[in-house]
């Protein structure tokens, strides 16, 4: 048990570091200190998640309190975010992480464990670009999906919501709230 709370805890530790990166990097240009500072070791807590080759995945999902975060991969098996970080900070940082999802039109975020330093911050530089923050139509998807492609991005995967398939309610392990 011991080994899969660490587990959790480093999970939580990066993705508030990487909704830090998202946001901070969104004000400055990539070689500005403060965006070089916000991804500084972000690349190595990514790394450090995976013992074999495994897959981190981000799903917003509509609960009945609000959205939540599903993390899954890495884990033996789905967890919300919600409820992997202390209470205030759960409350604050995970409606941030699911609005930015949101506002890019994205339910689930794969990033792939093979993904190499340059090409995972190429990944942040791109999705803390300001250009890129709101995707609603079908012309930015296919914009942002290019601007992907065309810096060398393919460890990644991504759902938007559109292309979501109606299916029955998913068991969730921990049970409701």
């Amino acid at each position: 048990m011991e080994v899969l709370q660490k587990l959790q805890s480093q999970i939580v530790d990066f993705v508030l570091h990487l909704i830090q990166a998202f946001l901070r990097t969104g004000y400055y240009t990539s070689e500005h200190p403060e965006a070089l500072k916000a991804r500084e070791g972000l690349y190595l807590q990514f790394k450090s998640l995976f013992k074999l080759e495994d897959d981190l995945t981000f799903m917003v999902r509509e609960e009945p309190e609000g959205q939540n975060i599903l993390v899954e991969g890495v884990l033996p098996e789905a967890q919300r975010l919600s409820r992997m970080m202390m209470r205030g900070m759960g409350e604050l940082y995970v409606p941030k992480f699911a609005k930015y999802l949101e506002r890019k039109d994205l339910v689930s975020l794969t990033l792939k464990n093979r993904m190499g330093q340059t090409e995972f911050e190429r990944f942040i530089d791109i999705m803390s670009d300001p250009a890129q923050l709101d995707i609603r139509g079908k012309e930015d998807k296919e914009q942002f999906t290019q601007r992907l492609y065309n810096a060398g991005i393919f460890n990644l995967s991504f759902v938007f919501n559109e292309e979501m398939v109606l299916a029955p309610d998913r068991e969730i392990p921990g049970g409701p709230g």
